[in-house]
């Protein structure tokens, strides 16, 4: 028992001496186990932590989501200090956000705001699954705020930042996640690289809409492409697979520099779009639109209210193909250079005009007006004449360096300054000097007509030969002025002198200068007609030629003659060849005068016929080597006053029975009293019923029996009767 009271305490004491091991190696355990004890935080911090995590959502989806490494907030501000941040802004459908880094930034929940004072780097759309299929944008930046609400990001220092086909900066940038528009504030440069040529964006703002693939551009805006520069004001352009596709620009001015060539292009409005290549395919231009292309040769500009062009890939870059005006299209070549021959300046007005260039797109191939145009021909030094072309259509065709080289026209009506002259026809082909560009030759054909003072002229076709300032018309062709008309198949003007010549079949009519009763071979009765084989004239008309068959007349009068030449201011007509006179007497009958030649003058009414002359009338026959008649005044019973006979003179006289005929060197016929005169070379008179009668002189009148001989004292008058038949 004693030895049981005594076992007891020890087991008491081991039993405590083994719980309060078991209770100190339990504690020492769970002292190991317990985290330590937190630093004391600095001053000012109201806490700190890392590994942070921030969402803000609406019903059915995130909309931000912020995550940082470290975050701690300062003691009386609602303000957290964020390092390492990872900002998530979820895009509406939740397939993709836009993801924020910054080393440190600083967030404010109530104010729902983020700021970061350093760089930032932003990519947008990144997907939510799986891997990007293409290069996202990335933008960098610092002194950036983003709202966490709506995830809007504002920085108003340099952004830079890249996307799959280039690259861009501007000052001061914003990016609207809801609205997924990035806004470049100013100083904005975007580098495209999509297309064959990079194209280099320069605007005052830029605005990319990415929802709609849009880029806004203004106050003003630069496209630069190599030696290509577009300088406008706003500007609108639309984005396909990371290339500019279409631009629209207010107030654009165009400049493109291409070895030997310099092409200038604006417009109030200009759109243009482009290949996928980035090379251009169309554009379009409204409101004062303007090409113009300079070469060191000369400039040519294209205005209209309106103007579309197509281009086509060229070997480097686009060509243009063709292009059309609208609405008061002007088309105006100028020469360059100061060259001693130059061509005239020209200018081409229409409606709608087209113009297609040739392969390589510098130089023009045609230019087709679709609407009734006019074409100008402006002088540019000393002897060339202003000229002016209307037509109801006209085709242009140009050889090098933009020089016409040809064009067509319908419904035509030309006018040319100094001296002015105006013409009409159906049809008309122009062709000029390949080399200067010079007109050279114009044809007018169906319904030609032709105006130059008083002087008119008409054809079936006419071509005017620059080099000559001729105009040669062709079928039916007439001319008419103050002085008369001249028709033939073929009629030659010229321009500068009003000279003109006719061929084939010619026929003129000459109004009678001076007194209607001014007598002579031609008097004022009426017009003086003529028809030969060639006409030709000269000093303004007043010096007439008729050639080949040549016959002129006035009411019963006529010369004819193989060529009649006629001098209105000497007022003298001169015939060659085979010439015959016909002058009709105001009581009926005729006389004719057969001669080699004949002049004849209307001061004294004198025609002087040479080379063996043959005069008939009735009953009397005259001939001689030359014979100088006077005509009668006005009023006279009979043409003819006197007649002188000159050289182996022979008249023959015959009446109902009876013949007389004179012989003679030289002989004189006074018409009113039917005297003749016979002298020298042994005057003789052989009469059928009274014999022969010679002397030195004989006088005798035709149409009775009266006879006076004179004769020299050794050789007295002779006369031999004619013994009658018993």
């Amino acid at each position: 028992m004693r030895r049981a009271r005594f076992l007891f305490p020890i087991l008491i004491a081991a039993l405590v001496a083994v719980v309060g091991v078991t209770y100190y190696k339990q504690r020492r355990d769970l002292d190991a186990q317990a985290p330590r004890r937190p630093a004391p935080l600095p001053d000012g911090i109201e806490g700190q932590a890392e590994d942070w995590f921030w969402t803000q959502s609406v019903p059915g989806r995130t909309v931000v989501e912020i995550r940082a490494r470290r975050v701690r907030q300062e003691k009386d501000s609602a303000r957290l200090e964020l390092g390492g941040v990872r900002l998530r802004i979820f895009r509406e459908d939740g397939a993709s956000y836009d993801y924020v880094e910054s080393d440190l930034a600083e967030f404010s929940p109530t104010e729902e705001r983020l700021y970061s004072e350093g760089d930032v780097t932003i990519t947008l759309g990144v997907p939510s699954e799986g891997e990007p299929s293409r290069q996202l944008v990335s933008i960098k930046t610092s002194g950036a705020a983003f709202e966490s609400r709506t995830g809007k990001a504002t920085t108003d220092r340099v952004a830079e930042f890249q996307f799959e086909n280039g690259e861009g900066r501007s000052r001061g940038a914003t990016y609207d996640p809801q609205l997924r528009e990035l806004m470049l504030h100013s100083e904005a440069e975007v580098v495209w690289r999509g297309g064959a040529r990079p194209m280099k964006v320069e605007a005052g703002t830029l605005v990319y809409k990415e929802i709609d693939s849009a880029v806004l551009l203004g106050p003003w805006s630069r496209l630069t492409r190599e030696n290509s520069v577009i300088d406008a004001g706003s500007a609108f352009a639309v984005i396909e697979n990371g290339a500019i596709r279409r631009l629209e620009a207010k107030q654009a001015r165009g400049k493109d520099e291409l070895p030997g060539r310099t092409l200038f292009y604006e417009a109030d409005e200009l759109a243009v779009s482009f290949a996928a290549r980035g090379l251009t395919e169309s554009a379009r231009g409204i409101g004062n639109a303007r090409i113009a292309s300079k070469t060191p040769a000369s400039e040519t500009v294209f205005t209209a209210n309106r103007i579309d062009m197509d281009f086509v890939e060229g070997a480097a870059e686009s060509e243009l193909e063709k292009a059309l005006g609208t609405g008061k299209a002007v088309i105006e070549t100028r020469p360059l250079g100061g060259r001693e021959e130059a061509p005239e300046a020209k200018v081409l007005r229409s409606e709608v005009v087209e113009l297609a260039m040739r392969p390589g797109g510098a130089e023009i191939d045609t230019v087709a007006t679709h609407t009734p145009g006019e074409i100008e021909f402006i002088p540019t030094r000393p002897g060339h004449r202003r000229r002016q072309l209307l037509a109801e259509r006209l085709w242009i065709h140009y050889g090098r360096r933009n020089v016409i080289q040809s064009f067509r026209a319908v419904t035509v009506e030309t006018a040319t300054a100094g001296p002015a002259a105006r013409t009409w026809s159906d049809n008309l082909l122009a062709d000029f000097s390949e080399g200067s560009g010079e007109l050279q030759r114009l044809e007018q054909w169906d319904n030609f007509r032709y105006e130059s003072g008083d002087r008119k002229a008409w054809a079936e076709r006419a071509v005017f030969e620059q080099a000559s300032d001729r105009v040669t018309l062709r079928g039916q062709a007439r001319v008419t002025d103050p002085g008369g008309s001249t028709s033939a198949a073929l009629i030659r003007l010229n321009q500068t002198s009003g000279q003109y010549e006719a061929e084939e079949r010619v026929a003129s009519s000459r109004n009678p200068e001076g007194r209607a009763d001014a007598g002579g071979m031609f008097n004022g009765d009426g017009p003086v007609l003529a028809v030969a084989d060639r006409m030709r004239t000269s000093d303004g008309n007043r010096l007439i030629v008729y050639e080949g068959n040549a016959v002129l007349w006035q009411g019963g009068n006529r010369v004819k003659a193989h060529r009649i030449e006629i001098d209105r201011d000497a007022r003298r007509l001169v015939a060659h060849g085979s010439v015959e006179t016909l002058l009709t007497e105001a009581e009926g009958g005729q006389t004719s005068i057969l001669a080699r030649a004949l002049v004849y003058t209307d001061e004294d009414r004198q025609a002087l016929y040479t080379g063996g002359v043959r005069l008939r009338r009735p009953r009397l026959h005259v001939d001689s080597l030359e014979l100088r008649v006077i005509l009668a005044e006005p009023g006279s019973a009979s043409r003819l006053e006197r007649a002188f006979a000159d050289g182996k003179v022979k008249i023959v006289e015959h009446s109902p029975g009876r013949s007389r005929t004179g012989t003679g060197e030289r002989a004189i016929y006074e018409v009113a009293e039917e005297r003749i005169h016979l002298r020298g070379g042994d005057p003789r008179l052989v009469d059928s019923a009274k014999g022969t009668t010679r002397g030195e002189q004989l006088t005798y009148w035709a149409g009775d029996d009266r006879l006076l001989v004179n004769g020299q004292p050794e050789q007295p008058a002779a006369t031999r009767l004619r013994r009658r038949s018993p």
